[in-house]
């Protein structure tokens, strides 16, 4: 089982958006219980929140790019860019 003060460090590197420094607390802790199910649930948590964080990030940058296509005039690249968002 996870000491008290390390689950409440992971806990409050979530609150405050830090996937990497709850990541890297996680995978210590599982060096000494490799099979921990709390453990390994909040990782794959973990990943999962990670991953959206980067899929949101791409779609972000296709719209501004389609955005800023458009503005230029460039309607066609702009649709094109566009449906990367779909």
């Amino acid at each position: 089982m996870p000491k008290p003060h390390q689950a409440e460090q992971v806990l409050l590197h979530l609150r405050y958006g830090n996937h990497d420094g709850a990541e890297k607390l996680l995978r210590a802790m599982l060096k000494s219980e490799p099979r921990n199910p709390d453990v390994l649930l909040i990782l794959g948590v973990v990943h999962s929140k990670k991953g959206a964080q980067a899929d949101a990030r791409h779609r972000d940058a296709w719209h501004n790019l389609a955005i800023a296509l458009s503005e230029l005039g460039r309607d066609e690249e702009a649709l094109q860019a566009s449906g990367k968002l779909l």
